[in-house]
């Protein structure tokens, strides 16, 4: 549908204050929008194979809002990431806050799949998570979040990702619980003192949990002392 359409006030704009992208057992994903104002759901369960085939559901996405999108309980694949890239083009994410990636199977998966989804998402975002914890948390804040993920590589997320993201207005970023696709000692993610000289050079200074990281004790020092020179400003 075009987006001209939906502007011109035919359909109602539906914010959507999260939409869960879930992996099902039986070869499908669940696509649930969650609306905080009414506390109610909806669901459509779509099968691989039409994501596979790339279907276009812009019937449901044209007129969606959206301000969270949470990736979790799913294998990253280039054949997902560009059915959703497809259906968020139908979609108004200028209001998204927040991109989390809870229990995500990066195996099947390559940097440059990351890459895909930061591109039309990246410049928004203010929270980003990829999180490997077993709890899964609905955060109120922006930040990017990236939790219990497992099947990585070091170049699953890098700073070449992190560059992607929107250095004046991110706020948090989490990467949490990493499990290597083959353990060994001392592996690490590319996220390293690049990310955090970018963020000094910038003046802003984002929470940040970084797990398995590339970044060196005297670089922490050096940020968290700059953090707390520029904070005792104001």
């Amino acid at each position: 549908m075009d987006k001209n359409i939906l502007k011109s006030g035919l359909f109602a704009p539906f914010e959507v204050s999260r939409l869960v992208i879930s992996g099902l057992p039986q070869k499908a994903v669940e696509f649930r929008w969650v609306t905080y104002k009414s506390q109610q759901s909806r669901a459509i369960i779509i099968p691989y194979a039409q994501i596979c085939c790339g279907v276009d559901f812009g019937f449901n996405f044209r007129t969606f809002v959206i301000k969270r999108l949470i990736l979790k309980d799913l294998s990253l694949t280039d054949k997902l990431i560009e059915f959703l890239r497809v259906q968020l083009d139908h979609s108004d994410i200028s209001s998204l806050k927040e991109l989390s990636l809870h229990s995500v199977d990066f195996s099947s998966s390559n940097s440059l799949t990351l890459h895909r989804l930061l591109a039309i998402v990246g410049k928004y975002i203010e929270i980003f998570e990829v999180k490997m914890s077993g709890i899964y948390e609905i955060s109120k804040t922006g930040e990017f979040q990236l939790d219990q993920s497992k099947g990585m590589r070091p170049d699953s997320v890098t700073d070449a990702h992190v560059a992607q993201l929107n250095v004046a207005t991110l706020r948090r970023v989490v990467i949490d619980g990493v499990r290597f696709v083959n353990p060994r000692r001392g592996a690490v993610l590319q996220v390293g003192n690049d990310s955090l000289l970018r963020f000094i050079a910038h003046k802003n200074f984002p929470t940040l949990l970084l797990d398995r990281c590339n970044v060196t004790t005297n670089m922490v020092c050096d940020y968290t002392e700059v953090r707390w020179e520029y904070l005792a400003k104001f």
